[in-house]
């Protein structure tokens, strides 16, 4: 499934931009400002992007041309998570912020089933590793 592949490399490119957000706030210590750099850094890639995949350049006309809510609300809520994680490891480990952060999967896994129970399915497996992916985050919070 190149789903799956797709996620995997997807993790590996986010780990290395948790390390390389660190090294940015270690120079330059303002928050807004990577999340701003992050921005940019996404919609040029974006448009670049699109110059190759016809399904980028209908995307890039699309969020010009109508206005969808649950994309803006997404948006929304990303940045204010963007902004939220350079904070956190400005003023902690990248490696614990990480790991507190993962609970994301966990939230996201809720809400998925809770909204959308009759498209995604919960199965075993996925039950069994979000349970122990959650009892090793909680390993790592204060007092656990």
């Amino acid at each position: 499934n190149p789903g799956l592949w797709y996620g995997v490399l997807s993790a590996f490119a986010y780990a290395a931009g948790n390390v390389a957000r660190k090294f940015g706030l270690n120079v330059m210590p303002d928050a807004l400002l990577g999340v701003a750099i992050g921005a940019v850094t996404g919609v040029l890639l974006f448009v670049v992007t699109s110059a190759f995949a016809a399904s980028y350049r209908a995307a890039l006309r699309s969020t010009f041309s109508s206005f969808n809510p649950w994309l803006w609300l997404a948006g929304l809520l990303a940045s204010a998570g963007q902004v939220q994680f350079f904070l956190a490891i400005d003023r902690s480990t990248v490696t614990r912020v990480s790991l507190i952060a993962s609970l994301e999967v966990f939230s996201t896994i809720a809400l998925t089933v809770l909204i959308l129970g009759a498209r995604e399915r919960l199965t075993r497996p996925v039950m069994i590793a979000a349970g122990l992916g959650f009892a090793g985050t909680l390993l790592i919070l204060p007092g656990g």
